[in-house]
């Protein structure tokens, strides 16, 4: 949803949820209890299991790095958490590269159009 438009609240409690479980899963998987992940990240143990528990919508930016932080998450885990804080179903894409030069409606190596042709048979041959 765009900035300043309300989230329904079954769409919130659906992305709190999906959240909440995938740091539950992150927590079991690190083998710690939710005091120990919340002395880790510097939270109160509250924080963390609302979190867990769906009840916080939106985690705040800074609570979801002091989380990832302590969990010890890098690359596609830190891009799914993230996302899952977001309240999005997976990472954002990456940025597009760079554009092409090509013109639309043809590709560079798609060879010379039947509009294009022409230049190789000019000048004319005289007979």
């Amino acid at each position: 949803m765009a900035p300043g438009h309300p989230v329904p609240a079954e769409a919130a409690d659906e992305s709190a949820a999906s959240f909440g479980a995938l740091l539950r899963t992150h927590r079991d998987t690190a083998r710690l209890t939710q005091s120990e992940l919340a002395a880790r990240a510097g939270l109160g143990v509250r924080t963390v299991r609302d979190l867990e528990h769906g009840r916080a919508a939106r985690p705040q930016r800074t609570t979801v790095e002091l989380l990832a932080t302590a969990l010890g998450l890098v690359g596609e885990a830190l891009a799914e958490f993230h996302a899952a804080a977001r309240g999005q179903a997976h990472p954002a894409p990456p940025p597009p590269g760079p554009r092409s030069t090509c013109p639309r409606r043809r590709s560079c190596t798609a060879g010379p159009t039947r509009s294009t042709r022409w230049w190789r048979t000019w000048p004319p041959s005289p007979g």
